[in-house]
């Protein structure tokens, strides 16, 4: 067993002996697990009718079409006679369902954590630990009826039903997910943590109740445990235990006689219970032996004695009950019987000492929540010390690495110009309207259920800064990107002196290539079905191509036929006046007719006589005319729609440059220290706070637009477009470096796009492994899409790092491109920092690779999970 401490980022204490890991659940979950004691209590409570004084409740049915939850749950019927199916998902819908899906959520994170971390701290171990005092709650609780032991047990088996599902749940949706990482090992420290015993303070009587966990009754445990048990503890190898077991149990004819009971009630008690699960409904009477059968061992075996008649009152199911529970009824035991018995003797040594050694483990957890308040404890987590269990998405503890934090600058360039422009209109408000309050708004839908987890640190003019972690960033860039394209349509219809358009030019663009798509996308679906009929024909041996060419022929006379006779039924009832054209359609039918039978014997004659490969081939040829024919059509087609839109793209292009606004956006993420507050109190202004942090200097110098660098840059593509053979090329990217010398990194920018460090871009990469599987891709001109090639100006061979969403969709995705490093101005002692470029969503090439390449390379990427990156490759930094 893994002690709590190892690996873990933080722990108190000064040394092994003394270690310990302060936790505290979340305030969801912590009310949650109160809500869900005291509503299995009250349920219990409800059950225990005056008079019953300890005796069982009664069975009820089940619905059927249970979520897998849900299911788990209601299988506590097995684990202690109080938790009747019906009684069970009561629970679960009142609040148990709640409380495990919140802790579902709590465990996947847990997982993302521990799996995005270089050391894999046992994350999900120490929340499965902690789950195991969440039953503790009920010492608060006292039902008549009930001794306090007995109601420990049930609360306690209720809630491991209730853990296992949502541990189960989440290990499921992660083992789905592709990833280089391994989870089985941070996987199986949970599933040791999931043992009943465990969920039980109270254990020298754990088998006092016959309805248990491992149905083993008390006495039969105690006859192994005084014979032949104690033998075997010293051994640690399970299979020979086993193996032992089994030739002591053969041996002491009692012993076995009883472990046959024992095994034969356990399966005819998962049997019927399966049964009831699946028919049972509560109020049909047939089933009223079935429910009361699974309440002890005394009615199970009073129902294996009489089971004959109670299988023919089973109306609704009983063809199900015979299959299912005939072979477990009347007298004698089987060898599988007695398996199952020895078996549950293994299972129930075997989870004592797992309870034991996580006994052991949970010396090392220490819940906070039992000594501090919401305030201190708020304190701790945010100082690092305190792991704080949730599913929200903030991080399980603030380490040093993640009280860093991310920077994001935006500046709006040209925005001056056009306040000078638009004179009298009242730009301050538009501002505050189309830029500030739809930015706002999207950095608040970031941190709708996470305080503090984004920060405004500034709005100036036309410009704002944010800190926060780097995903969330990531996606207010996104985000920002198409407000600030909203906000400059609006203000260039809005500016009078301003020179416009009839059309925006991102409109018309995205137009433009709408249309091709839609000229492009029926001739694309057309060849390829055309393409993959003439590889079906050439894969094709000679004597299937001559059964072909026959089918074929005999597909087409029978087509003309049919049409011969429908053509003659309508000139048998057709008007005078009607009869020429009828007439005149069944002769061209006839001359078809004629001329296929006529064509038919004329090839068929000039193969006689070939060889076998030529026959062959020239029979493919006649089978794949048409389609051969066709594809040409269709190539001639897809080149004129294309040559259309590019044509009409250089037009928008150049009509843009004549009359642009030139407004534009410029974002940058920088990843750093974490901003630095300082208050200033004024008896005139107030408090004033200012944030001092070095990495919001770097977003802003990040967003630079240096004019010498676009010139230069524009050129270049130009240059390049003409050598090509084409000047209608567009250059895609929207972030560019000037030219420095040799070996020496770049010193001014011109980013009017999305970009971010290699720092700001490795934390985002390492933060969303898991929800996201990222790779790198190497992008060779010459095997992308004639379209993209066609139409943009792009390097011969260059890398991007794509994230995709692990469940979500390929539209989606993300991509970094690798600009280059620059040193900035006023940042010479801090080196250079690498810059990437994340190709914006509405961009010409974002959509084409979409549309042409990134769901295969993603599917690439899956198929290869060693090569999925968790950080970014140490060279391309």
């Amino acid at each position: 067993m893994v002690g709590a401490v190892d690996g873990m980022p933080f722990r108190l204490g000064e040394g092994p002996r003394d270690f310990c890991l302060p936790f505290a659940w979340d305030d969801r979950i912590d009310g949650l697990a109160t809500s869900a004691v005291e509503g299995l209590c009250e349920l219990l409570s409800a059950r225990r009718l005056p008079g019953q004084g300890s005796a069982p409740p009664a069975r009820f049915g089940v619905r059927h079409g249970l979520p897998r939850g849900a299911a788990a749950v209601a299988e506590a019927a097995a684990l202690d006679p109080h938790l009747d199916p019906a009684l069970a998902l009561a629970w679960w819908d009142r609040v148990a369902a709640e409380l495990s899906a919140a802790l579902e959520a709590a465990f996947r994170r847990a997982f993302d954590a521990e799996l995005a971390a270089p050391e894999r701290p046992p994350f999900a171990y120490l929340v499965a630990l902690a789950c195991t005092g969440l039953p503790a709650r009920v010492k608060s609780q006292s039902l008549r009826g009930f001794t306090y032991e007995r109601l420990e047990k049930a609360v306690g088996f209720a809630f491991f039903a209730l853990v296992e599902a949502a541990a189960g749940a989440a290990m499921d949706e992660l083992s789905g997910r592709p990833g280089p990482i391994d989870p089985g090992p941070s996987f199986d420290r949970v599933r040791l943590v999931l043992d009943p015993l465990a969920f039980c303070s109270i254990r020298t009587r754990a088998l006092q109740n016959d309805v248990n966990p491992w149905d083993l009754p008390e006495e039969a445990w105690e006859a192994w445990e005084g014979r032949t048990g104690k033998a075997l503890e010293a051994s640690g190898n399970w299979s020979q235990v086993e193996r032992e077991a089994m030739d002591r149990v053969v041996a002491e004819p009692r012993l076995r006689e009883t472990l046959e009971r024992v095994g034969r009630r356990a399966r005819l008690r998962e049997r019927l219970l399966a049964l009831l699960q699946d028919f049972d409904r509560g109020d049909d009477a047939s089933f009223a032996e079935a429910r009361a059968a699974l309440a002890s061992n005394e009615a199970l075996d009073a129902f294996r004695a009489d089971g004959r008649a109670a299988l023919a009152a089973l109306r609704p199911a009983a063809a199900q009950a015979r299959t299912l529970l005939s072979p477990l009824l009347g007298p004698g035991a089987t060898s599988e019987d007695l398996q199952r018995g020895v078996d549950s003797l293994i299972a129930y040594r075997a989870d004592r000492l797992i309870a034991d050694a996580i006994d052991l483990a949970l010396r090392g957890l220490r819940d906070e929540r039992s000594r501090a308040g919401s305030h201190e404890l708020a304190e701790l987590y945010r100082r690092g010390r305190l792991y704080r269990l949730s599913g929200d998405g903030m991080p399980l503890i603030q380490t040093a690495e993640t009280r860093s934090a991310g920077f994001l600058f935006v500046d709006l360039k040209g925005f001056t110009q056009r306040t000078v422009r638009s004179k009298e209109i009242a730009v301050a408000d538009f501002l505050r309207t189309e830029f500030y309050e739809p930015i706002l708004a999207a950095a608040r839908a970031q941190i709708e259920t996470q305080a503090d987890e984004l920060r405004l640190l500034n709005l100036v003019g036309d410009a704002a800064a944010f800190a926060g972690d780097i995903p969330r960033l990531v996606s207010l860039a996104v985000q920002i990107r198409k407000i600030c394209a909203d906000y400059e349509r609006k203000l260039e219809a809005l500016a009078p002196g301003a020179p416009r358009r009839a059309v925006d030019p991102a409109i018309e663009r995205q137009a433009i290539e709408s249309r091709q798509t839609v000229e492009e996308e029926p001739l694309l679906l057309e060849k390829t079905l055309l393409e993959g009929e003439l590889a079906r024909k050439a894969a094709l041996s000679a004597q299937q191509l001559w059964a072909e060419l026959e089918r074929q022929l005999a597909a087409r006379n029978a087509q003309l036929a049919a049409a011969f006779e429908a053509a003659s039924a309508r000139l048998a009832a057709a008007l005078e006046v009607e009869r020429p054209a009828l007439e005149a359609e069944l002769a061209r039918i006839g001359s078809a007719q004629e001329a296929l039978v006529s064509g038919a014997h004329k090839a068929l004659e000039r193969l006689e006589g070939k060889p076998d490969a030529a026959r062959a081939a020239a029979v493919l040829e006649l089978l794949t005319g048409r389609e051969r024919s066709r594809l040409q059509e269709l190539d001639r087609a897809l080149a004129a729609v294309r040559e259309r839109a590019a044509r009409e793209l250089a037009d928008a292009a150049r009509a843009a440059r004549e009359a642009g606004s030139g407004l534009v956006a410029g974002v940058f993420i920088s990843f750093g220290t974490a901003p630095e507050d300082i208050r200033i109190p004024d008896p005139v202004f107030g408090e004033v706070r200012v944030s001092v942090a070095e990495r919001l200097n770097e977003a802003a110098r990040g967003t630079g637009r240096s004019g010498r660098v676009k010139a230069e840059a524009d050129d270049e593509a130009r240059r390049s477009a003409i050598a090509r053979g084409n000047a209608a090329l567009r250059d895609p990217f929207l972030v560019h470096l000037d030219a420095p010398d040799a070996g020496q990194p770049s010193s001014e920018i011109y980013n009017g796009g999305q970009a971010l460090s290699a720092e700001a871009l490795d934390t985002f990469l390492r933060a969303t492994a898991g929800p996201r599987f990222h790779f790198e891709r190497t992008v060779v001109r010459a095997e992308l899409a004639e379209e993209i090639v066609a139409r943009l100006l792009l390097p011969e061979r260059w890398k991007l790092v794509v994230s995709v969403p692990a469940l979500g969709k390929i539209a989606d995705a993300l991509a970094f491109r690798r600009v280059g490093p620059i040193v900035f101005r006023g940042f010479e002692e801090a080196g250079a920092c690498t810059v990437y470029e994340m190709l914006p969503a509405d961009g010409p090439l974002m959509r084409l690779l979409l549309r042409n390449h990134l769901a295969h390379w993603a599917q690439e990427a899956r198929a290869s999970p060693a090569g999925l990156l968790t950080c970014l490759p140490r060279e391309a930094g």
